[in-house]
């Protein structure tokens, strides 16, 4: 956890026009995943690109303005694709295929 959290630090603390996060929450309890959050939206806020991969969509999902679900290497659901509804309508479908791809 300790580690993670230094490390997640250090991306914060610079200055880019694209953030890439690999599974950054995996390693962080509920209180630590909130302020990850907290730091996501700011980056977004700021006109950073943020590009989070991730297995845990229940806690990073809300932050998606779109969702990408690969399954067997290839886009299985792309919330952008999705049909009418709104974009929590979108992400909430992702949500639900990725749950289906992995029973």
């Amino acid at each position: 956890g300790q580690r993670a959290k230094a490390a997640l630090a250090s991306v914060f603390a610079g200055v880019s026009p694209v953030l890439l996060l690999d599974e950054p929450s995996s390693a962080l309890d509920d209180a630590a995943a909130e302020v990850l959050c907290r730091a996501v939206l700011r980056e977004r806020e700021r006109g950073t690109a943020v590009l989070i991969a991730t297995h845990d969509l229940a806690r990073l999902g809300r932050l998606a303005s779109r969702i990408l679900i690969l399954d067997q290497g290839k886009i299985g659901f792309d919330s952008a694709a999705a049909s009418g509804g709104s974009a929590a309508d979108a992400i909430g479908q992702g949500i639900a295929r990725y749950r289906e791809l992995n029973r």
